[in-house]
């Protein structure tokens, strides 16, 4: 007789904390979707409490549904995020006992793009303020006709502020420019004409 007696207690023990737990949370169901009401699965849902430190996670279906199954009656907010739509918040209360179901639409997110450039960092001389201009074989072997024509004439194009008429070489800046060929100087227009100083492939 007493065994029974503490069965028939142990089960209403069971039904009374059963109905107790039941009391004081409640659930919490929704649905995520994007601006065209489609479902948006894989997104990051936290519950909040407002008013404690209660938190909770979880992540949508492939159907875009959540679920909180047990919730401690309170005022919580929604946080939802996703790649590539902006961050969604929604408040909601929940009650003992009760199901509280959400429909949380997600805005599309701006599209940022971040370009960065790199480039070698040049070499300056900081002993002296004279420019140069070096043209290499390689230039005047991609320029058409510039070794065929057996003259400085198309070589100077590379440098501004010169050029060659009737076989001499003219630069503006008289004797503050030289001109330099293998390492030999060029005469200019106040120097004899350019085929008496250079060799034939020099002069290419």
């Amino acid at each position: 007789m007493r065994s029974k007696v503490f069965f028939i207690m142990a089960i209403v023990g069971t039904v009374a904390a059963s109905v107790a737990h039941a009391a004081i949370f409640g659930v919490v169901n929704g649905l995520v979707a994007d601006p065209q009401q489609r479902p948006v699965p894989q997104a990051i849902v936290t519950l909040r409490g407002d008013l404690s430190n209660w938190h909770d996670q979880a992540q949508t279906d492939a159907d875009g549904h959540f679920s909180f199954p047990a919730v401690p009656a309170g005022a919580y907010t929604v946080a939802v995020t996703k790649s590539g739509f902006q961050t969604r918040e929604q408040h909601v209360v929940v009650r003992s006992s009760t199901t509280s179901s959400l429909t949380i639409g997600l805005a599309v997110g701006t599209v940022s793009e971040t370009v960065t450039v790199t480039a070698a960092e040049g070499t300056i001389n900081t002993r002296s303020a004279t420019t140069e201009s070096l043209v290499t074989r390689d230039d005047i072997e991609r320029t058409p006709g510039a070794i065929r024509s057996n003259s400085l004439d198309l070589v100077t194009q590379f440098v501004p502020g010169s050029y060659v008429i009737h076989d001499q070489l003219h630069t503006r800046g008289g004797h503050q420019v030289s001109w330099l060929v293998d390492g030999v100087p060029a005469p200019t227009r106040i120097s004899p004409p350019l085929h008496r100083c250079m060799l034939p492939f020099e002069a290419r």
